[in-house]
C-alpha cells in the first residue's frame, strides 16, 4: 500500500513513470514472496526431519514374524482349505490380557463359518491371526491339519483368499481387481 501510495505521488508529481511504478511492485512482490517461502521452509524442515526419524525406524524394525526353518511346502493330500483353531488365545503386545481366549473351531470348505459379535469382542484379532499378521499367543491355527508356524507366510498367504470389510479398488479394470494374485484367468 506505501509503493502505490508514493509512487501515485510520484507520478502525480511526474517524477516516476507508471511503468517504473509497476516494475517496482513487481520486484517487491518477488522478494516479498521468496521470504515467504523462506519462512514455509523453515517451518516444514523440522516436520520433514520427524518424519524421517519414523521412517528410518520402521525400516530398521525387525521382523517379529518368521518363517520356519524348513516351512511345509504341502501335505501328502494336497491343500483343501481347512482352517482349524485349537485353543486359541491371543493378546497384543503390551497388552494385560487376552483379546481372544481359549477359541477353538474349525472353518471347513465349502461351508460357511461366520464370526459374529459387537464391537471389539476380538472379530477382526481373530481373522488377522489366521494370514499370520500376529502369531498366536497360546494354542495353534492349521491348515489343512498343518500349523500356519510351520508354512512360510509367502505359500500361507497365497492359499487364503482375505477381503476386508472396508473394501479398497486399485487403479485398473474390474478383472484386473479380482485377479489381484494375478493367478486368476479373465474367463
Amino acid at each position: 500500500v506505501a509503493i502505490v501510495w508514493f509512487g501515485s505521488k510520484g507520478v502525480d508529481l511526474g517524477n516516476l513513470q507508471v511503468g517504473d511504478m509497476m516494475a517496482f511492485i513487481t520486484y517487491t512482490m518477488q522478494i516479498v514472496m521468496a521470504f515467504l517461502m523462506i519462512t514455509m521452509v523453515s517451518v516444514m524442515l523440522p516436520r520433514a526431519g520427524v518424519a524421517a526419524n519414523r521412517i528410518d525406524e520402521v525400516i530398521k524394525t525387525e521382523e517379529s514374524i518368521l518363517d520356519a526353518v524348513q516351512p511345509v511346502e504341502e501335505p501328502e493330500t494336497g491343500w483343501r482349505g481347512e482352517v482349524a483353531f485349537h485353543d486359541v488365545s491371543f493378546s497384543y503386545p503390551g497388552a494385560g490380557e487376552h483379546a481372544v481366549s481359549h477359541l477353538s473351531f474349525t472353518a471347513e470348505p465349502g461351508k460357511t463359518t461366520a464370526i459374529i459379535g459387537s464391537t471389539g469382542c476380538g472379530k477382526t484379532t481373530v481373522l488377522n491371526l489366521i494370514p499370520r499378521f500376529y502369531d498366536v499367543t497360546e494354542g495353534q491355527i492349521t491348515m489343512d491339519g498343518v500349523d500356519i508356524r510351520s508354512i512360510s507366510q509367502k505359500k500361507l498367504r497365497d492359499l487364503i483368499g482375505y477381503v476386508p470389510q472396508k473394501g479398497v479398488l486399485f487403479s485398473g479394470d474390474i478383472a484386473s481387481n479380482l485377479q489381484f494374485a494375478g493367478n486368476v484367468s479373465e474367463d
